[in-house]
């Protein structure tokens, strides 16, 4: 079984009940956007890095939308009461996938970035078409994202620790964060309390907002501007730097 291998259906990745958009400041932190949505769904990922339970089931609980917390801002250590080992869960199975093909944490750090560039941190680029309805994944410069899997993976792993508790979006975060460390960039602190979305944004992520591969260094500027306000220094010291401990903005 590859890890960045062909797509493969079945896997399972639960969303969050009243989730809300996190986006990206342009000081390379994370602030929380005043939307939210009241939904709930599963949604399907690709790779075949996940497996179902002994018992054959391959669905999770939904936390309970009484006892989450009900702040749409982000904490650091904002499951260390219900799940306090949730993070170093994330960085141990990031770890073993990276150990068993290394090409697993460029593919989870674009994954984090495609995700965040279309409405926000919010495991939206996750969702599978619904319905006939074309996702975020259908989407053009989405079509060759890899590590979709091993965010299944990590997410099973984490559940069977704490059910219905970490969403799919804090464990993008995390594990973009954790790629980076294992391939000699810096280590940061996460701030963790996102929710997951229940709806894709197909058109925005395929209309542009997404630099594709081709994109000209005029297209590449008017797409960072549009989603964050970053300006063209800004752009090109984030297209630019290595690791997040080379920027100079």
């Amino acid at each position: 079984m590859s890890l960045l291998g062909p797509p493969a259906r079945g896997a399972i990745c639960l969303l969050v009940v009243s989730s809300s958009i996190v986006v990206l400041s342009t000081a390379g932190g994370l602030g929380s956007d005043a939307t939210s949505r009241s939904a709930a769904a599963y949604l399907s990922v690709d790779d075949d890095y996940g497996e179902e339970d002994e018992s054959g089931d391959s669905s999770f609980s939904f936390p309970d939308p009484e006892t989450s917390s009900a702040s749409t801002g982000l904490v650091f250590g904002f499951y260390d009461d219900k799940c306090p080992d949730a993070e170093e869960m994330v960085s141990s199975m990031v770890r073993k996938l990276y150990h068993a093909d290394p090409n697993v944490a460029a593919a989870l750090v674009r994954l984090f970035f495609h995700d965040c560039f279309i409405h926000g941190c919010d495991a939206s680029v996750l969702l599978d078409r619904v319905g006939g309805q074309r996702s975020e994944r259908d989407a053009g410069p989405n079509q060759s994202l890899r590590g979709l899997g091993a965010v299944e993976a990590i997410k099973r792993g984490v559940e069977k620790a704490c059910p219905g508790t970490v969403s799919c979006a804090d464990i993008l975060a995390l594990a973009a964060r954790d790629s980076l460390v294992l391939v000699g960039g810096p280590t940061y602190p996460v701030l963790t309390g996102r929710r997951d979305s229940a709806q894709s944004f197909y058109y925005d992520a395929d209309g542009g907002g997404i630099p594709p591969p081709n994109a000209t260094y005029a297209m590449t500027l008017d797409a960072f501007a549009r989603r964050g306000q970053f300006t063209e220094r800004e752009t090109v010291a984030l297209l630019g730097s290595p690791s997040p401990d080379d920027l100079t903005l």
